[in-house]
């Protein structure tokens, strides 16, 4: 029984070697019938050469943006608006996504041209074309197998040639018992109309804004002016009614002299102010004309200051 199970071992062991050096001759076989068809496969050099002629920008993240956010309330995620969001995050890095973007159309130009290159080319080597080769190791068949194999694995794959942006909204009750959540996905293309929708929208509150802001600037000056008209007017007033009791005190004294029949003269005067008047007179006048139109506010009150 030991003997016939040695001998086993030795069956099962010498198989295996064999199978293995097998596996190692036809892997080295495999490996030297590709390269000696790499030498010769027109398309495959073809390939390599275009290789060459083209290079893509390398995109950060594969070109993908996530941007998450959790909110305060169930109705606030139901109305939430999640392209506005992620317009307004981009915006923050406008440069940085812009490049990102402008690089990805690029290689979506190149990539367009790229392919439209390897498609021009043979697909395959014909039968009068391996023949011209001489005598090489490997059969038109396998040939043709490894040229396919190769070239799929020489073809360029595709870059980054656009820039998604997706967007996760939360919110979790208090109790953290219930928990919901929106997502959705944006090409570059729809970010940029709504960033486009985002700025229009922030210019135009910056312009409302700018005008509240200078209409109650106009409003607050219009306000110290009135102030400072009416103080003006207040003091003139009183100026003026000082004068006036000063006048009567001395029409009074004097008992009706030259005063007062300059003041006789004024009812006979067609609103003209003479030398002959006294102050008050003069400013009765001026208020006259003033409420009848005849004069200006500012003329108006230009005038009685030089009175006063």
């Amino acid at each position: 029984m030991g003997n016939y199970t040695l001998w086993f071992l030795i069956v099962v062991v010498s198989v295996f070697v064999i199978l293995l050096v097998l596996k190692i001759l036809l892997t080295a076989k495999k490996k030297a019938e590709t390269e000696i068809t790499k030498q010769y496969s027109v398309r495959y050099n073809s390939i390599l050469a275009l290789n060459n002629k083209y290079d893509y920008y390398k995109i950060d993240n594969g070109g993908f943006f996530k941007f998450s956010i959790g909110l305060r309330s169930k109705r606030e995620l139901e109305k939430f608006d999640l392209g506005a969001y992620v317009a307004t995050m981009v915006i923050q890095k406008n440069k940085y996504y812009n490049a990102l973007i402008e690089r990805a159309h690029i290689n979506s130009m190149k990539y367009k041209q790229y392919c439209s290159s390897i498609n021009m080319l043979s697909k395959s080597t014909s039968l009068e074309e391996y023949n011209k080769f001489g005598k090489i190791k490997v059969g038109y068949k396998k040939f043709l197998e490894y040229e396919k194999s190769i070239c799929k694995e020489a073809i360029k794959n595709k870059p980054t040639t656009i820039i998604r942006f997706s967007c996760h909204a939360t919110y979790t009750s208090p109790s953290g018992r219930n928990h919901y959540y929106r997502d959705m996905d944006f090409t570059d293309q729809q970010i940029m109309n709504l960033i486009d929708s985002v700025l229009q929208k922030q210019k135009y509150e910056l312009d409302l804004k700018a005008k509240k802001e200078e209409a109650e600037k106009k409003k607050r000056e219009k306000e110290r002016k009135l102030r400072e008209l009416e103080k003006i007017e207040k003091d003139l007033n009183k100026k003026a009614e000082e004068i006036e009791n000063r006048e009567k005190e001395f029409n009074e004294a004097t008992k009706g002299n030259i005063y007062s029949a300059g003041k006789a003269q004024i009812e006979n005067i067609e609103l003209g102010i003479t030398d002959e008047m006294t102050i008050s007179q003069k400013l009765k006048i001026l208020k006259t004309q003033f409420e009848s139109g005849e004069i200006s506010y500012k003329e108006y009150q230009e005038r009685r200051r030089e009175l006063i």
